[in-house]
């Protein structure tokens, strides 16, 4: 699980394995995980964004906001895939 520094610009994860501490700073290159065979390789980068936040019930904006995190792919700023710590190799 990861934590958002806001002020910082920045995520922390904490491998709960060896307890070793990654950041990484908003904009810096993520190292995504491809699966063997993959033709369509690409590099992608942490975004952080403010997102409105969803009633699980109801499907609606509640009106309050979240930071997130996200993979923006390199030249396709409109491509955004929330960020997840399985799917990159974290050093």
């Amino acid at each position: 699980m990861y934590v958002i520094d806001e002020k910082e610009r920045k995520i922390i994860i904490t491998n709960e394995r060896t307890r070793n501490i990654i950041e990484i700073k908003e904009n810096e290159e993520l190292k995504r995980i491809f699966l063997e065979g993959t033709v369509d390789k690409y590099r992608c980068f942490l975004k952080l964004m403010e997102v409105d936040v969803i009633d699980e019930n109801t499907h609606e904006p509640t009106g309050e906001k979240i930071t997130k995190a996200f993979a923006v792919r390199e030249n396709e700023p409109s491509w955004l895939m929330e960020f997840s710590e399985e799917e990159y190799i974290l050093e």
